[in-house]
C-alpha cells in the first residue's frame, strides 16, 4: 500500500538547476497579500476558445491541449494533452457572466440572495438570470498542478453544465477510498485527505444535450489506482497540498476567473451549449 512517489515526481526533474539564493530567498515579496496575486485556471481549449481561434502562434494551441489560463502553459503527459492534479478543496458556486460571450462579473455563493432570487424568477430549467446577465452554477476543485517533468504549480479546474457530471464522479472515486491503519484491536477504517492522492486529468471526446461535439474531462488514478497514486504525509508534496488547503478554507486563495474569457473563452465548458460560460 506504500505509495510510489519516486513514480509521482519523475527523474526528469532531476535535471532542473536548483540555485540556493540564501538570505535572499523570498526578498521582494514581503509587502505582498494574496490581493496580489490569483490562482490561474486548467481547462481544455475548445474550438471557439480564444487561443485556437486566432492561431496566432503557428498552431501551437490546438483543440483538447490543457492550458494554464494565466500563464497560457501547455500541459503534457507522455507527449500527450494532460496533467497530474492533486484536489485540496472544492466550492460549489453560481458564476455570474454577461450575455453574448460577455465576460465574468461576480462569483456567488449558493445561498446567497443573488441566487435564491435569480432561482424564484427562473420560467425555464436550469436557465437563471441576474438581470440580463446569465447565472451559471459552478463547482471549483483547488489543487496542485504537475507535469510529467514534476513542475508543479497552484491553480483551479473549474466544472460547470456538462461537465458537472465528471466532477460528481471524481469526488465520488475519492470519498470512496479506505485504508486500513492500526494494528489489532485498534485497527480501523479511514478516508484519507482529498489531498492523499494524485489524479490524471486529460481530454475525450464527448457531446452537449444537443448532439454537438466538444472536449470534456477524463478523470483517473495517476498512477492506476489509488495505492499507487497516495502521497506519504510525510512527503513534501503533501505538505504543499495540505497548505494550500489550509489557505483556501482561510480565503487567502483568489481565483482569476476573468483569464478563462480571455484563454479559453466563455465556451470552454462544452462547446456549442449556450448554457456553459467557460
Amino acid at each position: 500500500m506504500a505509495s510510489t512517489a519516486a513514480a509521482l515526481v519523475p527523474s526528469g526533474q532531476q535535471a532542473i538547476a536548483a540555485y540556493d539564493y540564501g538570505a535572499d530567498a523570498g526578498a521582494g515579496f514581503e509587502g505582498q497579500t494574496s490581493d496580489d496575486y490569483s490562482l490561474p485556471f486548467i481547462t481544455i481549449l475548445q474550438g471557439l476558445s480564444p487561443l485556437v481561434a486566432t492561431n496566432n502562434d503557428e498552431g501551437k494551441y490546438r483543440i483538447g491541449q490543457i492550458v494554464n489560463t494565466v500563464t497560457q502553459r501547455l500541459y503534457e503527459l507522455n507527449k500527450k494533452p494532460g496533467v497530474k492534479f492533486i484536489p485540496v478543496h472544492t466550492e460549489h458556486c453560481f458564476n455570474e457572466w454577461l450575455p453574448d460571450q460577455g465576460g465574468f462579473v461576480a462569483k456567488h455563493e449558493i445561498t446567497s440572495k443573488v441566487v435564491a432570487d435569480a432561482k424564484g424568477a427562473a420560467t425555464e430549467f436550469g436557465k437563471l438570470k441576474v438581470g440580463l446577465n446569465d447565472l451559471i452554477e459552478c463547482f471549483y476543485v483547488y489543487g496542485i498542478a504537475m507535469d510529467e517533468n514534476g513542475f508543479t504549480e497552484q491553480a483551479v479546474v473549474a466544472f460547470a453544465s456538462t461537465k458537472i457530471k465528471k466532477y460528481k464522479s471524481w469526488m465520488t472515486k475519492a470519498r470512496t477510498v479506505q485504508i486500513r491503519v492500526g494494528e489489532g484491536v485498534n485497527a480501523r477504517n479511514i478516508n484519507p485527505p482529498l489531498y492523499a492522492h494524485v489524479f490524471s486529468l486529460t481530454a475525450i471526446d464527448d457531446k452537449n444535450k444537443k448532439g454537438q461535439p466538444f472536449k470534456n474531462w477524463a478523470i483517473d488514478w495517476a498512477e492506476g489506482d489509488a495505492d499507487k497514486s497516495r502521497i506519504p504525509p510525510t512527503s513534501d508534496l503533501y505538505k504543499q497540498a495540505k497548505e494550500l488547503a489550509a489557505s483556501v478554507k482561510a480565503g487567502k486563495a483568489k481565483v482569476d476567473e476573468a483569464s478563462q474569457v480571455k484563454t479559453a473563452g466563455k465556451a470552454a465548458g462544452g462547446e456549442g451549449d449556450e448554457e456553459i460560460p467557460f
